[in-house]
């Protein structure tokens, strides 16, 4: 898969550049799949796309980071690790482990050489933390054989993510 990376300042119209790649994508019967970060953007890029000469609106397909990390990578190939479908996301600004300073006992990423479901999980173990959620991603794909990315290329024939610079910020 041919990778880009487009640079540029604030307004300079990097989500317009996309919208319109996408639109020749989709028309030319590629399904696309577009990441944002907030729900704005994700309001933003339909927006730009509904207002182009788009034939195929269709194949494209706008999500958010938590969502796109939830149904795309972790449902699919959650068994791995846990076995109840994780249904939500709990959404967390900090790590939910610690309380006064300290971590609070039981919540480490393994104990006796199986995933904590109390690390990623709340204690209902049907939603997952916001704050975990890349890494479960990544330690499912890691034990399912990677079978969540190749799920991925089956779907999208293009995959193009807007507004990296905040998930860069949150540590992503």
């Amino acid at each position: 898969m041919t990778k880009k990376l487009l640079i540029a300042s604030a307004g300079a119209g990097k989500t317009h550049k996309i919208a319109e790649e996408c639109c020749q994508l989709a028309n030319n019967n590629n399904r696309v799949l577009i990441i944002t970060y907030t729900e704005n953007n994700q309001k933003e890029i339909i927006s730009k796309y509904n207002s182009m000469d788009i034939i195929n609106p269709n194949n494209i397909i706008v999500k958010g980071w938590y969502t796109f990390l939830l149904e795309d990578l972790i449902r699919p190939y959650q068994a791995s690790i846990f076995s109840e479908r994780i249904n939500n996301i709990n959404f967390t600004t900090i790590n939910p482990h610690f309380r006064n300073g300290r971590t609070i006992p039981g919540t480490a990423e393994k104990i006796n050489g199986k995933f904590n479901s109390r690390h990623f999980l709340t204690s209902c173990k049907t939603k997952a933390h916001t704050e975990f959620l890349a890494k479960l991603a990544t330690r499912i794909c890691a034990t399912s054989s990677k079978k969540s990315i190749s799920r991925l290329e089956s779907i999208y024939q293009h995959v193009f993510i807007d507004e990296v610079q905040d998930l860069i910020w949150l540590g992503f």
